[in-house]
């Protein structure tokens, strides 16, 4: 059987996934009654793009730190770390707390989006295999019992 020609102005492009992920594609263009490439293609189109202040595409925002401000928290963290084997971490009390907040921030947002993703079972994979297998499971069902607790599971 021959595959029917495609409108003109019509290309083909392959998109990669895990399988997981194709599946739930799949079922959401299945309940949509849609092709997967038209679901997709869809889908792509109601993103609202974010606006700069000339109406023009904004940037994406940054999600990690350039090599040099990655080399700057190096170079602070040592420093505390020399000062706290000096005897004066009293004065640092206050900068490992806020970065202990941060870190714990950042943390709970990528297991939050693993959790909300339906990859619990690699969320706790992977805090197994850093933590140990019994407080790496421990931790696994803290982070969802807060994440059920604030309302933050959809």
């Amino acid at each position: 059987m021959r595959r029917p020609r495609r409108s003109p102005g019509q290309m083909v492009h392959s998109v990669s996934a895990t399988d997981l992920d194709w599946e739930r594609v799949r079922e959401r263009a299945d309940a949509a009654g849609l092709s997967m490439s038209r679901y997709l293609v869809g889908r792509a189109r109601s993103v609202e793009l974010p606006r700069d202040a000339k109406g023009g595409v904004a940037p994406p925002p940054r999600l990690v730190w350039s090599a040099d401000e990655q080399r700057e928290m190096r170079d602070r963290i040592a420093r505390i770390e020399r000062r706290a084997m000096a005897g004066s971490a009293d004065e640092d009390r206050p900068a490992l707390q806020g970065l202990h907040e941060m870190l714990w921030f950042l943390m709970f947002a990528a297991v939050l989006d693993l959790i909300r993703a339906g990859r619990t079972r690699q969320m706790t994979a992977m805090l197994v295999e850093r933590l140990g297998e019994e407080k790496g499971t421990a931790v696994a069902e803290n982070f969802l019992k807060v994440a059920r607790e604030n309302g933050l599971l959809d």
